[in-house]
């Protein structure tokens, strides 16, 4: 069994599991990792959580007029050895100062990585894919837009909200006429089912 390293909490050590441990079937060393994973999200979420708090302390004290030295030291005194650092305070700082304070304390979104793989022309030629062979595998559809197969399942899915049903793509949301005829046909058939 593979050791599972030990991950310091707040001065604690906290030990997942071991070489010498008891846990010899799999799902137990899966309940290992979904437990470590989960202590990692919330150690996380408590750092962040950590950031804004000095980031909004670091805000009234630039409010107040201090410099970004002093309010390092500040913030060193309550947080110790997590504060952030200098260069850091001094960045928020001069934000801050220039913002007349509306300036946020989150990170502004920033736009991420283009998307290479769902562009329209791929979509348009997936379209194309399942409406000439409604029958198309994934992996033709795949090997067609010069995609992968988990992009092309993501293609159907997603962005043509298309479903597959007995080797068929359908739409995985009912048109408005679609749901009319449906609504339409149950009306008629109700009679017959109440006598």
């Amino acid at each position: 069994m593979q050791s599972i390293s030990p991950i310091k909490d707040q001065g604690h050590l906290v030990q997942f599991g071991s070489a010498d441990s008891s846990c010899d079937s799999v799902c137990d060393q899966v309940v290992l990792l979904g437990v470590r994973r989960l202590f990692l999200w919330t150690a996380l979420l408590s750092i962040m959580q950590r950031l804004l708090d000095q980031r909004q302390n670091l805000k009234f004290l630039t409010a107040e007029g201090h410099t970004p030295a002093q309010c390092w030291a500040r913030l060193q005194a309550v947080y110790g050895e997590e504060v952030m650092s200098k260069p850091t305070v001094r960045r928020w700082h001069n934000r801050f100062k220039e913002g007349d304070g509306l300036t946020p304390v989150t990170d502004e979104l920033r736009s991420g990585r283009p998307c290479t793989q769902t562009t329209p022309e791929k979509v348009e030629a997936a379209q194309a894919t399942v409406e000439d062979d409604h029958c198309a595998t994934l992996k033709t559809i795949a090997s067609k837009v010069n995609v992968s197969v988990t992009t092309a399942h993501r293609l159907v899915k997603r962005k043509l909200e298309l479903k597959q049903k007995v080797a068929k793509f359908v739409p995985r949301i009912l048109s408005d006429e679609q749901k009319r005829m449906r609504v339409r046909i149950c009306t008629d058939n109700l009679p017959t089912t109440e006598g």
